[in-house]
């Protein structure tokens, strides 16, 4: 079989504490596995296919209404759509800082760990949601396999998530973009193949809500009009401009931060080497702004230098809130 992207992802499924604080079992029978990604697969789509349809129907009037929103009430609507949603960028960092300080975990440690991306500060700006909306409804699920297993990775290392596996087989995610291939298990080794399933089954259900809640003057019925959308062949369907804040007005120049920070909503690029070239003149353009700067700035290079002196190692207290001893040597 052929397979695109990276190899074959393999079986596994979330598996945290349980309710003693204790890790879950690490493995599962062939039956379980099969038992669960089905009902996942189940969820999965039919989440899916309701998302294709309310934004593919009504897209500009999410868009007009998302946009005159103001931040505060994005907020709300993002809580009333997933209570307990992270404030900040990034949350599964502010997990690692705090479970350095010996804090305890709470309920958003998990959301935080499964789904970085998912926050208040970033969702409540008026690209982000939208662009999320127009890329996980018009692509299969399987075109966001490998990046929602990356966002992954914090909670992997911290033993926050678990998975479950079984040893033998595996499941095909990429490239698979009919009902019928999607999560198949075949023999082959062992992983974490289900994990992918809750994630997109929890996003997709969230944008679900989302988009019921920013049109909810019309009925859900009427907004889940399936006819058109369960087809068994998952097609790609055409994509609507979304305005975002990474091509810059003076230069068309792409900017790298807007788009690391729009990365996570969109659709994954595959061989754009179009998209590549612009970054990589980005990139240039930056290094030769830093040049410029060094060389006729002595502001900008004095601020360079004490920089990169307040993140030497040297800088540093120790475990006894103590300098170094190159700085006690000056004082002395």
């Amino acid at each position: 079989m052929k397979r695109q992207g990276r190899a074959a992802t393999p079986v596994g499924m979330l598996s945290m504490t349980d309710e003693n604080g204790q890790l879950r079992q690490s493995t599962m029978t062939f039956q379980e596995a099969t038992t669960t990604s089905q009902s996942a697969l189940d969820a999965l789509f039919e989440a899916w296919t309701q998302l294709r349809s309310i934004v593919t129907q009504h897209e500009s009037a999410l868009s007009r209404r998302w946009s005159k929103k103001t931040n505060k009430q994005r907020k709300e609507l993002l809580s009333q759509a997933w209570p307990e949603m992270p404030p900040m960028h990034r949350p599964d960092f502010e997990v690692l800082r705090d479970k350095a300080w010996g804090k305890p975990s709470t309920a958003r440690t998990d959301l935080a760990l499964r789904f970085p991306h998912l926050n208040l500060e970033d969702l409540s700006q008026k690209t982000y949601l939208l662009l999320m909306l127009n890329s996980r409804s018009r692509n299969s699920p399987a075109t966001f396999t490998n990046a929602d297993r990356d966002s992954l990775r914090i909670g992997m290392r911290t033993r926050w998530i678990v998975p479950q596996h079984m040893l033998g087989y595996t499941m095909y995610l990429n490239g698979q973009h009919t009902r019928a291939t999607y999560g198949r298990i075949v023999p082959w080794a062992d992983g974490m193949g289900l994990v992918i399933f809750e994630i997109q089954r929890d996003v997709l259900q969230f944008l679900v809500r989302c988009a019921g809640l920013i049109l909810h003057d019309t009925p859900m019925a009427n907004l889940l009009n399936t006819s058109t959308a369960a087809a068994s062949i998952l097609k790609i369907l055409p994509s609507t401009h979304v305005e975002t804040s990474s091509r810059t007005s003076t230069t068309n120049q792409e900017s790298l931060t807007a788009h690391a920070l729009e990365g996570p909503y969109r659709a994954p690029d595959v061989s754009n080497f179009e998209r590549l070239e612009c970054l990589v003149d980005a990139k240039c353009g930056e290094v030769q702004d830093h040049f410029l700067l060094v060389r006729e700035d002595p502001g900008y290079f004095a601020e360079l230098l004490h920089e990169a002196c307040d993140h030497t190692s040297e800088a540093v207290l120790n475990c006894h809130y103590d300098p170094h001893s190159i700085y006690l040597s000056e004082t002395s």
